[in-house]
C-alpha cells in the first residue's frame, strides 16, 4: 500500500528538513517522477535531475537474479502480478502484455523477468541522464549477496565519492 500523496509529501519534506545533514551527500535513485501512483514533489525531481550523479552499471544477468530475489512476494502472487502487467497495456502494448501474462501462468519467471527488462523496463528508464561523475561497474555477485555489498570496496568507493565530493 502507498501513502495519499500530501502524507508522502509532507514525509519527503520532514526528511530533507530534519533529519538529512546539509553536510553529508544524500544518494537517491531517480527512475521517475512517478512512484506507482504518487508523485514525486516537483522541487524535489527538480533537484534531482539537475544535480550530479553516478551511474552503477550491473550487468544484465545479475540484474535478473537480484529481480527473481528481490521481486519474489510479487511473482509468487500470479494474480497480483497479472493485475499490475495489465497496467502496462497502455505503454508495452496489449500483445506483449499478454504474452508477458502467458509466462506468468505458465511460471517462467526467468524468462518474464528478461523481457520485462529488456522490453520494457530498460527502454522506458535504463538511458542515463547527464554525465556522471563516475562509473560503478559492480562485481559479478554483489547485488545478490546483501553481507557482502555491505562490505564491499565497491560501496566504500561511493561514500568516499561523496565524502570527497563535499
Amino acid at each position: 500500500p502507498q501513502p495519499n500523496q500530501k502524507y508522502f509529501e509532507s514525509d519527503v519534506y520532514q526528511q530533507l528538513h530534519f533529519n538529512f545533514k546539509p553536510e553529508k551527500v544524500v544518494w537517491v535513485e531517480y527512475e521517475s517522477f512517478k512512484i506507482g501512483n504518487i508523485t514525486v514533489p516537483k522541487l524535489v525531481s527538480n533537484k534531482m535531475l539537475k544535480s550530479d550523479r553516478i551511474h552503477i552499471e550491473v550487468n544484465l544477468e545479475e540484474r535478473i537474479k537480484f529481480i527473481l530475489k528481490d521481486y519474489s512476494y510479487l511473482l509468487d502472487n500470479k494474480e497480483l502480478l497479472l493485475k499490475y502487467l495489465d497496467k502496462l497495456k497502455r505503454l508495452a502494448g496489449k500483445k506483449k502484455v499478454e504474452e508477458w501474462s502467458e509466462m506468468v501462468v505458465k511460471e517462467e519467471n526467468e524468462t518474464l523477468v528478461r523481457d520485462l527488462v529488456n522490453e520494457y523496463y530498460d527502454k522506458c528508464y535504463r538511458i542515463p541522464r547527464g554525465e556522471a561523475l563516475k562509473v560503478f561497474p559492480v562485481p559479478d555477485g554483489l547485488i545478490t549477496d546483501h553481507g557482502s555489498l555491505l562490505q564491499s570496496s565497491l560501496l566504500k568507493d561511493i561514500i568516499q565519492l561523496g565524502n570527497d565530493y563535499l
